[in-house]
């Protein structure tokens, strides 16, 4: 009884440790995360689209520390203007610099882990900024390409279109043909009833004529004769 009590307890063990495990990871994670999201307009007030920001680990920019776990993180607005990069970040990076490289400007930034409270939490460690650019962003080529993309569809699409109506007509004429065909030569092997209006293969006029007129094979036969005559 002993036995299975520790059987059953094991096998609940096995099953919880894996939740019990990931629960434990997030929330050591979540204090090793900095995220940094970002809305961009550039000096006209318009957003900033497709413009690429990352952070700056050039000499003389954002603290090594910092970059010893990020260089190269890097990321791009999109439509609207937003971009975000996710950090990692210990808790004694705080207080430390980072330099953003936003198209090709600068723009410092301070790891504040604390928040405005001067409590280390979850919340304090998202960053939502914005930055407005000393130039404006042209995205007339992006609006080009776009255009481009969107009649290049368009005309492939209406390209196939075309294609299979033309496929389909040419499948309906050669049936319409043949069929046209067919009946024409099924008329031509038709032959006219000397007895009635009826039209019928000369194969079975002699069986009409029995049949339908009452005739004697021998005068049906004789009928026959006298008509191709």
């Amino acid at each position: 009884m002993r036995s299975l009590r520790f059987s059953i307890l094991f096998a609940v063990f096995l099953l919880l440790a894996p939740a019990l495990m990931l629960t434990a990871a997030a929330d050591h994670e979540w204090d090793h995360r900095y995220a940094i999201q970002g809305t961009v307009t550039d000096s006209a007030g318009n957003t900033a689209r497709f413009v690429d920001a990352a952070i700056d680990c050039s000499s003389g920019a954002s603290d090594p520390e910092v970059c010893g776990h990020n260089k190269g993180r890097s990321g791009s607005t999109g439509l609207s203007g937003e971009f975000k990069l996710d950090l990692h970040i210990h808790a004694g990076n705080d207080g430390m610099l980072i330099v953003l490289d936003i198209d090709g400007q600068k723009f410092n930034h301070t790891v504040d882990l604390e928040g405005e409270d001067d409590q280390a939490k979850k919340d304090a460690r998202f960053a939502d900024l914005t930055f407005e650019l000393d130039h404006e962003v042209d995205n007339t080529g992006l609006y080009a390409a776009v255009v481009g993309i969107f009649l290049a569809v368009v005309l492939a699409i209406g390209y196939f279109v075309k294609r299979r109506r033309r496929k389909h007509e040419g499948i309906s004429s050669k049936h319409h043909a043949s069929f046209s065909s067919a009946s024409k030569t099924v008329a031509s092997d038709l032959v006219g009833c000397p007895r009635c209006d009826a039209r019928l293969k000369h194969s079975n006029l002699k069986s009409h004529l029995m049949k339908k007129h009452y005739l004697k094979a021998e005068q049906a036969v004789a009928l026959i004769g006298d008509e191709e005559e």
